[in-house]
């Protein structure tokens, strides 16, 4: 017995370490899915403007972090999160509106005061490459990449939106009157299609040019 001692000490101090390990080893933590922005397709985190999804698909957004929340339409469903600073509104088979935001001072309220959010951390695709949209990208590097719009809107303030069209896509590109990027919001619904919002924004130019 006595030569077995020292064999089962070991054995019982390595079963103790073996459980305390096991005990104090924390979790891995569970890696986020990157938001995809594609310009090219007008689609975010997978879903495209315009496009019919299937239910499933929309509640794969919880993957990001995305809390539903009911419209004034019970049709409607705006999946907001905040904490990855994007935004998107569809019906329960197609999405009608998202927005990604970098610097958007409007982006809501609590108590009277602005709510302050993180820039948008995800992937920009446009061309069929990545490309670098942050709070810093200047219009005059927006209008090299992309060109002229269809109409550029400048209020009082010195706050401007460019609105790009595609056939029944708009985009809506905001800059702060420091000239650097807030948003991009895309749109089923174009405010240039719509004759009472064409004055609102006092278009001049006709939709064939």
């Amino acid at each position: 017995m006595i030569g077995r001692l020292p064999l089962l000490r070991c054995l019982v101090l390595s079963a103790i370490a073996i459980c305390a390990s096991a005990c104090t080893s924390e979790e891995p933590e569970e890696i986020e899915p990157v938001v995809v922005l594609d310009l090219d397709t007008h689609s975010l985190a997978g879903l495209r403007l315009g496009g019919k999804h299937e239910l499933f698909s929309v509640k794969e957004l919880s993957r990001y972090g995305i809390t539903p929340r009911l419209s004034s339409d019970p049709d409607e469903r705006t999946y907001d999160c905040d904490r990855r600073s994007f935004q998107i509104e569809c019906t329960t088979d197609t999405v009608l509106w998202f927005q990604v935001r970098w610097n958007d001072p409007w982006a809501g309220w609590e108590g009277g005061v602005p709510v302050s959010h993180e820039p948008f951390q995800g992937r920009v695709l446009h061309r069929g490459e990545p490309i670098d949209l942050n709070a810093q990208t200047t219009e005059a590097w927006f209008l090299d990449r992309f060109g002229e719009p269809y109409w550029r809107d400048v209020d009082e303030k010195g706050e401007v939106i460019l609105f790009y069209l595609f056939g029944s896509i708009e985009w809506q590109v905001e800059f702060s009157p420091r000239g650097t990027l807030r948003t991009i919001g895309g749109n089923t619904e174009p405010l240039m299609l719509d004759p009472e919002q064409r004055r609102a924004y006092r278009v001049t130019k006709a939709l064939s040019e």
